[in-house]
């Protein structure tokens, strides 16, 4: 397939997605009257009368949780392609390294005590990377990280901090704190709103932009830290740098839609079958996956009952048995 037709689906199944996402839901809405409104909005045109109630539901309910997916799934996808590079890890991924759980226990410390979104985020950050130096000092063995180090090490940090999210759980008031909390925790974009977008937008988009940035230099490293000495780089700066970033992504994930899984693991790989390993192209691939995988799952929770499904459930019933079919695909093809 010609690179120039593998980024024309990327971006057309994306469109289509979102398309998809303001269109269907309990009030159906035609797409060609999405379009219309979109157009319409834009260019600052009246709102027609007869499709006010349609019209309102697009503006104060699903554009902003469409945007809001889109920035969310891009960012898990980047995410856990630079993850998977860093760490020279296929199985490196936000919620196996312990990121989300240690972003999980920060964010719902920050909400026990009302703490306003922007403290979320930042508390979300910090128990983020709290947790991902828990595993990368438990994974290194005479200075080295193993595959099995680190599964294992992630598989201990993330009990770790999924107790101490449990314990908070308990501490919380019954009635008033603990269902939004468990709702929240199971990943939901139903508190979607412009400031939730523009918060995300704060922290993923320059995220994602420094790690474009380093794409050149990660694709040293992924070659061996003796590698990418020898032209000069430092492996554990640059190392670092990508797991702040990374770490600032998932903060706001975490704050903004809950734990999302398995996202940033199955997507990576999808993308990589169609673009290759080159982070340059990799990235914006799953950037683009990502964004399109959540918008489509996200539609579906909202739209298959009349209860709202959590996020996170669907995520990984879905991405669970998928990511079991690739790495079975990636075992035969290296003959293990």
């Amino acid at each position: 397939m010609q690179a120039r037709w593998i980024w024309w689906y990327l971006s057309s199944g994306l469109a289509l997605a979102f398309l998809l996402a303001l269109s269907v839901g309990r009030i159906a809405i035609a797409p060609l009257d999405a379009l219309a409104w979109l157009a319409g909005a834009s260019a600052g045109v009246g709102v027609n009368s007869e499709t006010a109630t349609a019209y309102t539901v697009l503006g104060s309910l699903r554009l902003p949780r469409a945007l809001l997916a889109v920035v969310l799934g891009g960012g898990l996808g980047v995410a856990g392609a630079v993850l998977q590079c860093v760490l020279r890890n296929p199985l490196g991924g936000p919620q196996n390294v312990g990121l989300l759980a240690g972003a999980g226990a920060g964010g719902t410390l920050a909400l026990l005590l009302a703490a306003t979104p922007f403290y979320v985020v930042a508390s979300a950050f910090v128990g983020g990377m709290l947790a991902m130096a828990c595993v990368l000092w438990l994974a290194r063995v005479q200075g080295q990280v193993t595959v099995l180090s680190l599964v294992l090490s992630g598989v201990v940090v993330s009990s770790l901090f999924t107790a101490v999210i449990a314990l908070l759980q308990y501490l919380a008031d019954p009635e008033r704190q603990l269902p939004n909390l468990v709702f929240w925790l199971m990943g939901s974009l139903s508190t979607a709103s412009p400031a939730k977008v523009t918060l995300a937008l704060l922290c993923v988009v320059p995220a994602v932009l420094l790690l474009w940035a380093l794409a050149g230099r990660l694709d040293v490293l992924a070659s061996g830290d003796t590698e990418a000495q020898s032209l000069g780089i430092s492996p554990m700066r640059l190392r670092l740098l990508a797991l702040v970033a990374t770490a600032l992504i998932c903060s706001a994930v975490v704050a903004c839609g809950g734990l999302v899984a398995w996202v940033g693991l199955v997507v990576p790989h999808i993308a990589r079958m169609l673009v290759g390993s080159s982070m340059r192209l990799l990235l914006p691939a799953s950037a683009l996956s990502g964004a399109a995988v959540l918008l489509v799952v996200d539609t579906l929770c909202r739209s298959m009952s009349s209860a709202e499904i959590p996020l996170g459930a669907v995520t990984a019933i879905a991405g669970a048995p998928l990511f079991a079919w690739l790495l079975k695909r990636q075992l035969v093809l290296s003959g293990h």
